[in-house]
């Protein structure tokens, strides 16, 4: 999926396609909207918690920023 583009993505981004529960159709996604994941696996289990961590500190950042515009 990441070489369907007419450019390459860059390197660890790949573009997924979401499916809504019917309990939250009614909230706006905008299209083109941009998240962030992590795979958390059953090996290195103690950087999970620092993965957990910066994925929380990007969204709040994200927010900021977007709410100081």
């Amino acid at each position: 999926m990441p070489e369907t583009g007419s450019t390459p993505l860059p390197p660890g981004r790949f573009a997924v396609k979401l499916t809504i529960a019917e309990k939250d159709r009614e909230r706006f996604l905008a299209a083109g909207a941009l998240g962030s994941a992590a795979i958390y696996t059953h090996g290195m289990e103690p950087i999970h918690i620092i993965r957990k961590v910066i994925l929380r500190v990007g969204s709040y950042t994200n927010y900021l920023i977007l709410k100081l515009h």
